[in-house]
């Protein structure tokens, strides 16, 4: 079956996508400041020459990571191949031109970094040009800012025709069933909501099978839910995907910190 994705935000439907090339920057995003690009370091992370150390907001891009606990090292050329891809395509898309820097809060993350929604110098939304191309994932959090939305339509296309990433079984959209084996990693899960008893306020789970996958929702997550007339009882029945960083607490468990980690799915 054909998935379509309910958005929270405003309960629109998304049927289609604009083209893959030259999506501008939100609306909301106006200012910023130029500057100029030192170096790379990979898909969704890159210095300036004034020092400053930027991560790309609301995206995640494939990357090498170290193995998972008790799991032995092993080379995936592949997702070797699609890390670099997404480096050269950020570089490519920067250039050796000034890029427009929208930096997101008033303090770095815990890596030092600032986060930042960047536009190339013709004007064109860098993330989205990532997303599109099927080289970065969407991972919407608190500091995200403002189109994240845009991003998921973006998403979808590309998954929906197996572009870049979208091919490789490492992001392949997981059933609740098989979280348990990505721990530590972030996920795609689509199953169908179920509520239950003797579990704190705020938590739901996808699928009845054991081990459940629980999302604990967030006191925003709750507060953005309830803004678009749902909540976790609402919720219950429903077809969903959710994404987000899976551990381990008596069974597999993703975060919900922003309620546009949950898209509500629909036939088409």
């Amino acid at each position: 079956m054909v998935r379509a994705r309910l958005g929270l935000a405003g309960v629109a439907l998304c049927l289609s996508a604009p083209a893959a090339w030259g999506e501008p920057l939100p609306p909301a995003l106006t200012g910023g400041e130029p500057a100029m690009v030192r170096e790379v370091v990979d898909g969704d992370t890159l210095s300036l020459t004034d020092g400053r150390k930027l991560r790309l907001a609301s995206v995640l891009a494939p990357r090498t990571a170290p193995p998972r606990s008790g799991q032995p090292t092993r080379r995936d050329p592949e997702l070797e191949r699609l890390a670099a891809a997404s480096r050269q395509e950020l570089a490519f898309l920067i250039g050796n031109q000034p890029v427009t820097v929208h930096i997101i809060g008033a303090t770095t993350d815990r890596h030092g970094q600032w986060v930042a929604q960047l536009a190339r110098p013709t004007g064109e939304w860098v993330q989205a040009a990532l997303v599109s191309r099927g080289l970065a994932r969407v991972q919407p959090a608190a500091d995200s800012g403002v189109g994240v939305e845009i991003l998921l339509r973006l998403e979808t296309a590309a998954r929906d025709s197996r572009t870049g990433l979208w091919r490789h079984e490492a992001f392949r959209v997981r059933a609740p069933h098989e979280a348990g084996r990505w721990i530590e990693t972030f996920q795609l899960v689509e199953g169908t909501a179920v509520s239950f008893e003797g579990r704190p306020a705020g938590r739901i789970a996808l699928e009845s099978q054991e081990p459940r996958l629980v999302l604990n929702l967030s006191a925003r997550t709750r507060s953005e839910l309830r803004a678009a007339g749902l909540n976790a009882s609402t919720l219950a029945g429903l077809p969903l995907r959710v994404r987000g960083w899976l551990r381990w607490q008596n069974g597999p468990l993703i975060d919900v910190t922003h309620a546009a980690q949950i898209e509500i799915l629909v036939a088409r």
